[in-house]
Order: structure tokens, then sequence, then C-alpha cells
């Protein structure tokens, strides 16, 4: 589950700071559906396009409220007005940025825990960089803004952000997009109003699950969502929007929250305000704050804090049972604040562990309760066990996984997992340890460049020293979860190897680097691998790389075409699919369905084409 998931989850668990709302709206990878509209009405559309000095203010409303208490509903609740100004021409191709500020503020928090509230003033400016398809391509914030002010701010504009296909030769499509909750997939349709104006409606469908998650049995169950939003006929952002959505989070089969929001926007330009223009985008930092690490807790609830030792363990033993399959998230939450009141007690913890005292049931909890502990003593209760050659080879496992989670890994965190990583008696150890070293890797671009570039070192040492095998195999997976484009020549190298398994995780370590980067070599073996699973991997990273470039889709639909496998059909499908919008995999999925023979992937591609173009 990555990071942005797992922040926006624990806030949810804990009925948190989702106040200002947790939908951001923006995304990409569209897919044209049915075409109820006129298309050269939608084609015409300007989607969004300013002019310099414009000037534009909007009323916001958005409330979250928990369904299913005994008591009055709690409810957070924010009202303010946005300005913004739109300081010049793109500097980038279709994208704009703008000079932007909250006024009359009103934050109304009952929902969220004391110490997830706003403690800051929203008063000082921001900046949004908005694309032609009116997606926040970034958001820059004070400097001085603590990680839960920036998370409120951008979820709270993330409720208005809606995508607009201009090109689009339909007037619907779907979309696969991130928001602080996890990845979803969402459907837009779109109809010409005789004002000029373009009505948007978007159903949010599903929330696609994460593996870490599932492994920690944390389920986001979305209900329903829908949002309506009537884009300004000039292509000056959005007249008005509103929309409704409810989740339920759960924890193994244990219903945590319960959450239904609401809310709305209305242009109202005669409430402009002004911003300090004295701030410059480069006096802004621009980082996404769901990736910024959680500071420590600060307030311990005194009830929890006055257990002793051996109470808190049969409260935590009796939280994880209360559910049939075991409450880890739930029995986590609570021993972690334990701990963080009493923080001598990671290490005798630890001993716990070593002696066998708590279950193996238990045992994944009580290291996840270390790792979102924060306190230095629990870092180093994992330190310990990583190192500690008498624990069981999953609990050093297990430690290695956390130490790459931790609020605020050091250099000594990384020099274990590096150590570890080098572990000859245990390939589970050693394995978890390079992937988990991977992952810190890809954290420390926003917690401490200097350590990435370390790890970096390390990880190119080891991937020298592992020519083949599963050593390399790991290697390269803590690779992809670096997602360090330095690697991509190296990852080149491994997709021509011998080993049909290399050439797959190879494929995959590509997914989280950037489109220029991974794209090339990964387009160069269609047509060229001989292996299924391979060619299934190259296809569905193609898509999670939102390739759309005329002449790979091209080479995509000649695969299809000449595939034998229907798996890999499927796959292939998947990617064109998500640029049906295109008219090489318009036409390759058209001429697909008219050849297909297998009635699931016949299936599949009517979930992109309406049915009248496949007749």
């Amino acid at each position: 589950m990555d990071k942005r998931a797992r922040v926006a989850v624990a806030c949810a668990v804990a009925v948190g700071a989702l106040a200002a709302g947790w939908i951001a709206w923006a995304g990409h990878d569209t897919r044209s559906t049915d075409g109820r509209a006129s298309a050269s009405r939608i084609a015409t559309q300007s989607a969004c396009a300013f002019q310099p000095g414009e000037r534009g203010a909007f009323r916001l409303e958005s409330s979250v409220t928990a369904r299913g208490t005994e008591q009055a509903a709690p409810t957070d609740h924010v009202k303010a007005v946005l300005s913004w100004e739109v300081l010049a021409e793109p500097t980038t191709a279709g994208e704009w940025l703008l000079r932007a500020a909250l006024t009359s503020t009103e934050v109304q928090q009952q929902l969220s825990q004391a110490e997830q509230r706003l403690t800051q003033t929203l008063d000082a400016p921001f900046m949004l960089r908005i694309g032609s398809d009116c997606r926040f391509v970034g958001k820059g914030y004070s400097r001085q803004w603590l990680p839960a002010t920036r998370r409120f701010v951008a979820s709270l504009l993330g409720n208005f952000e809606f995508v607009v296909v201009p090109s689009a030769a339909n007037a619907s499509w779907e979309i696969e997009q991130t928001d602080g909750m996890g990845r979803y997939a969402a459907r837009y349709t779109v109809l010409p109003l005789p004002s000029g104006e373009i009505e948007l409606t978007k159903t949010k469908t599903r929330y696609l699950g994460e593996e870490r998650s599932r492994g920690l049995g944390l389920q986001v169950l979305l209900v329903d969502s829908t949002a309506h939003a009537t884009l300004d006929r000039t292509g000056h952002w959005l007249r008005r929007a509103s929309g409704s959505e409810r989740v339920r989070v759960k924890a193994q089969e244990t219903l945590l929250a319960d959450l239904e929001q609401q809310h709305n926007l209305v242009r109202d330009d005669a409430l402009f305000v002004q911003a300090d223009n004295s701030v410059v985008a480069a006096a802004l930092d621009w980082q996404d704050p769901f990736l910024m690490p959680i500071p420590t807790r600060t307030r311990i609830d005194p009830e929890i804090a006055k257990l002793s030792k051996d109470a808190a363990m049969k409260r935590f033993a009796a939280l994880y049972q209360k559910s049939a399959k075991g409450d880890a998230y739930g029995s986590a939450n609570f021993l972690a604040e334990w701990l963080r009141a009493h923080p001598e007690e990671a290490g005798r913890l630890l001993d716990q562990l070593r002696a066998g005292a708590i279950a193996e049931a238990m045992r994944p909890a009580v290291f996840l309760a270390l790792e979102q502990c924060g306190t230095p003593e629990a870092r180093a209760a994992l330190t310990r066990a990583l190192a500690d050659k008498s624990m069981a080879e999953m609990d050093r496992a297990r430690a290695a996984s956390a130490l790459s989670d931790v609020p605020e890994p050091t250099h000594e965190s990384a020099q274990a997992l590096v150590s570890a990583s080098r572990n000859a008696d245990s390939n589970l150890v050693a394995g978890t340890s390079i992937r988990a070293l991977g992952h810190l890797g890809e954290r420390a671009k926003t917690l401490d460049p200097a350590l990435q570039g370390e790890l970096r070192g390390v990880l190119q040492d080891e991937l020298a020293a592992a020519r083949s095998g599963s050593r390399a195999i790991d290697v390269v997976d803590a690779i992809g979860n670096s997602g360090d484009a330095s690697f991509a020549a190296d990852l080149n190298q491994r997709l021509v190897d011998a080993s049909p398994s290399m050439r797959e995780h190879a494929v995959r370590a590509f997914r989280r680097m950037e489109q220029p980067d991974a794209a090339p070599a990964l387009v160069g073996r269609l047509g060229v691998e001989d292996d299924a699973g391979v060619r299934t991997a190259l296809a569905d990273t193609l898509r999670a790389l939102d390739v759309r470039e005329a002449g790979a889709l091209s080479r995509g639909a000649q695969q299809l075409e000449a595939e034998s496998s229907p798996a890999v059909r499927a796959a292939l499908i998947r990617w064109l699919g998500a640029a049906a919008t295109d008219p090489t995999a318009h036409a390759a999925l058209v001429a697909q369905f008219r050849r297909e023979k297998d009635p699931r992937v016949l299936q599949l591609i009517g979930r992109y084409l309406p049915a009248d173009e496949l007749k």
C-alpha cells in the first residue's frame, strides 16, 4: 500500500482528518465508452484556457459525517472562499500557473481526533498549476505549513478537480486515478448545454485493491459516489459543482468507519480577495503532502497512558481477537499509542517476541505497532530484531518491512537494512530487506535526498554483484520499489535475460518510473518476447505508465492481432482500451472484436467500445 493510501486510510480508520473531503478528481488514462453527444461540440470545447491577469473567486463547502453512531453524528465541516489570479502564459504547453488564497474560512472539526485537527491558519497564499484538461497538475504551499495543513487544503480542492477530454469523440470515458484513499476507477459522462457550457458527471465505481492493504486486512469500500460540474463555456474552469460520496473502511471484517461526504462549489467573482503578490513559485514547496512523513503524535490518551504493561497487552489481545480473522490494524493502533506513552517498553516487547510469549497470529500486529509508534526506542527495537539471528526468519522479515516505513527513518535504519540484505543465512530476510531498502529509497526522495543517493549506491553495488538467480530478482524488485530512473539502463539489460522470471520482474520494475524513461524499451519488446507471462507484464506496465504514443499503440495493435494467448490479449485490450479515443487503438479493438473467439475477451472489449460500434 503506497504512502498516500496509508496516510488517508490511517485517518479514516481513526475517523480522522478527512474533514475537507478525501476525493481528488485528478486523473488520466481516459478511454471512450459511448457516444451520446455531438462529437464536434465536445471537440470544440476549450477545456481550461485562461488569460494572464484573469481573476476568479469561488464559494466552497464540504462536510464529512460519521454514520451509524448512537449519539448525534459527529461532523467535520469547512466553508471558504477560494480566490485565484492567473500569473502568466503557460511555461509548459497547456499548463497554467495561478496564485491562490483561502479567505472567510470556517472550520468545524468534531469528527477529527484532536491531534489531527488544524493548528495553523489558512491565510498563507499558495499556487496551482492547472492543465488544459482542467487537472491540478501541481500545488505549491508555504514552507511553514505543516503536512496536515497541506493535506487539508489539497483534499478540499481535490473535491472539485474534474478531468475534461476535449478531443474525445464520444460523450463518456473511464479513467483510473488516485485520491487520498488510494487508486480507484471512475466513469465520466459529458453533455453540451445550449448555453455553450459543458455539464460533467463523474461516478466513481470502485477502489482498486492494494497489496499491502490486503495484507493488513484493510478494505476501503465505496458505497456510492456521484459528482456533477458545469464547465465555463470560455474555458475558465468551473461555474458550479456538487457531489456526494459514502465509503466504509474495514479491517478484517470489522467496520472501522462509515463516512458520508457532501461538497459544493459556486463561482462568485465579487468575493475575490487579492493574495500576497510577492509570493513566487520558487519560494513554495511543491511536493505531494500525502507523501510527507506524518509527525509523531504528541497527544496521548491519558486512559491508555496509565495502563500497566500487563493490562495493555491484555487490551491489545482483546482488540485483536474482536474480529474472527484478527484485527491487526486496530490492535496495532492501540499498542502504538501505549508505546508512545511508555517508550522504554519497546525493548521489553521485543524480549517477549524473542521468547515466544506472543502468539504467532498477533505478531504481525506487534511489528506494525512498532512501525507506527515513531519513537527512537521502537525504531531501535526493530533494528535489533532485524539483526537478531535467534529470532524467527518471518519476524526478522517483518522487522525489515517495518523499518522501511517508520515515520522518521534514519541512516542507522538504512544501514541495518543494508546489512540484513547481505545476510547469507536467510534468503527470506535478505530478500525482504533489499526490497524494503528500495522502498526506503523511494521515500527518501521526500524525506532525505542525501539518503536517497546513498541507497542508490547500495542498489547499484548489489545489482552488479547479483548477476542471476533469485538474488538478482530481489534487487530488481527493490529497484522497482525505488522508482529510480537512473536504473533504466540496467533494467533494459535484464529485459533480454535468459530467464523469463527475470524478464517479467524487470518489466514490472519500470512501473514506478516516468514514462519517457521506461516506455521505449518496453515497446521495443513487443513482438519479440516469447513468454506469455512477460508479454502480459509488458501490456500491464505500458497501461500503468499511460503510454499513448502513436507508434507504441500501433505496435500494440500488431501484437494483439498476432497474439495466441487469451490472457495476453486481455492485457493488450486493457492497455489499448485505456487509449480508445486514439484512432489506432480504437480500430484495433474493433478489429479484434470481429475476430475474437474467447467470450471473456469479447466481453472485455465491450467495456471500452459502445455496442453500436461492434456490430
